[in-house]
């Protein structure tokens, strides 16, 4: 599993996988609960995803630092919008590479900020 926050865990010979699209806030907003947004709160997310050729990933929560389950909701409804390029070996794509990643959302009476 490659961590995309250290950028360690690949090996010889290989490329890591990068960024091509992460969801912008107003790709964001429309999809969290409008109960959560009249409120402060911040939102710690591990992330486990799986990168394939097409560039889709596939991801799954490992943790939450609070729990918000219509946050978590919306957090499942963007990974769609999420776009990486997958790593190489030996200068070939790798499909279905593990990443993980952490992906904090604040929001703070109907603002939402990602990182």
């Amino acid at each position: 599993v490659y961590d995309l926050d250290s950028g360690g865990g690949g090996s010889p010979g290989t490329v890591p996988p990068r960024w091509l699209h992460k969801v912008t806030d107003d790709e964001f907003f429309p999809l969290v609960d409008p109960e959560l947004m009249q409120g402060s709160l911040e939102v710690d997310y591990r992330m486990q995803c799986a990168i394939a050729l097409s560039t889709r990933v596939t991801c799954r929560v490992l943790k939450e630092t609070p729990f918000y389950p219509g946050l978590r909701r919306a957090v499942l409804a963007a990974v769609p919008l999420l776009r990486m390029a997958p790593g190489k070996r030996d200068g070939r794509p790798i499909d279905g590479q593990r990443v993980e990643f952490r992906w904090r959302i604040t929001v703070t009476h109907g603002d939402v900020i990602l990182r």
